[in-house]
């Protein structure tokens, strides 16, 4: 279980630099044990003794391995104090604060040739756009939804949709994309889950349906097809295959990353929280590609974001949760974790 007091500094945090306010706290909070015993913990009241200002240098902020409160900064140590003064429940408490270096994070598109089957991992995109992404993978739709049923190809929002209302459904999806190459149609855009400019996110999310089935593979570039789902856990070893810097493997270092991620074409930046952040690459391009524990073939999450030297993707979980799904749409396959209804139905291996 995380440590409260860093929990509720964190959330004392985030509303204060990045204006998101989390849910109110309850009294208590329940740890399961191995046993299956469910222990109550009491949540302290937390306060900051000294306010952390907003500073141009700082985009965002996780709890990394040992319950470290880090800071995500563009370069150095401006405006990230070197130690946090808490009053919890009346006692002080100082907190050491760490920093990462991510550069300018931004929206991330080399696999960019024409391949038929069209496989996950290969460059993709919209016909409307100049620009190119990565298809994530295919998979199976669980039941209908938005009057469709079978195969559906995976990426982001800002490679099939854009976020300034350019994409419309029923778009031509090419492959490759249309700045490399682009020939022939394999797909129509289907779904794009709004972005929310103005507000936070947890999804850059979109799919497309295959023209026909014989123009796609469920394989990813060099992993193969993807088996199932897992949540994503602090130091757990993982890979991406995407259409800039191809198969690349890395370590995730936090689960619950705030982070501000530019987009030079509506020149602002949008804010995501509940994030994995790692150090497996991902470049310009490759947004879109399927993040995967390392070996097994189980999808973590979708990769989305980058800097130069940490790199986002959106959780699984989100990704299973979409609220605008009807309920018949939904079915409970999910590779083992719990309170989670599904838009996809994965292949079985």
């Amino acid at each position: 279980m995380a440590d409260p007091i860093i929990k509720a500094a964190k959330s004392i945090l985030d509303a204060q630099l990045f204006g998101i306010m989390s849910p109110v706290s309850t009294a208590v909070e329940y740890e399961t044990t191995p046993t299956g015993v469910k222990i109550k913990t009491p949540v302290p009241t937390v306060r900051l003794k000294r306010r952390v200002e907003p500073h141009d240098n700082l985009i965002g902020l996780c709890t990394t391995v040992g319950d470290q409160l880090t800071f995500l900064v563009k370069s150095g140590r401006d405006g990230v104090p070197e130690v946090l003064s808490l009053d919890a429940d009346g006692r002080t408490e100082e907190i050491a604060v760490e920093v990462i270096e991510c550069g300018e994070v931004t929206f991330l598109a080399e696999l960019t040739e024409r391949i038929r089957p069209v496989q996950g991992g290969y460059s993709i995109g919209n016909r409307r756009f100049d620009n190119a992404g990565t298809l994530g993978a295919w998979v199976k739709i669980a039941n209908e939804h938005d009057g469709h049923t079978g195969w559906i190809g995976l990426s982001n929002n800002h490679v099939f949709a854009g976020y300034d209302g350019a994409g419309q459904i029923d778009d031509n999806i090419v492959q490759p994309g249309v700045i490399d190459g682009a020939d022939e149609a394999v797909g129509r855009l289907v779904y794009g889950h709004p972005i929310n400019i103005e507000g936070t996110n947890v999804i850059d999310f979109a799919y497309c349906t295959p023209l026909s089935t014989n123009l796609m593979t469920p394989e990813i570039h060099e992993v193969g097809p993807v088996r199932g789902i897992i949540e994503p856990d602090r130091d757990m070893d993982v890979e991406k295959v995407g259409r800039t810097t191809g198969r690349t493997t890395g370590c995730i270092l936090a689960t619950d990353a705030t982070i501000e991620v530019s987009d030079p074409s509506l020149d602002k930046t949008v804010t995501f929280t509940h994030q994995i952040s790692m150090d497996c690459e991902i470049r310009c391009g490759d947004s879109g590609s399927i993040l995967l524990e390392q070996g097994t073939g189980m999808m973590v999450g979708l990769c989305f974001a980058g800097g130069d030297f940490q790199f986002f993707a959106n959780h699984v979980a989100f990704l299973f949760e979409i609220p605008d799904l009807p309920p018949e749409a939904l079915v409970d396959i999910t590779g083992g974790l719990t309170g989670l209804s599904p838009l996809l139905q994965l292949q079985p291996s």
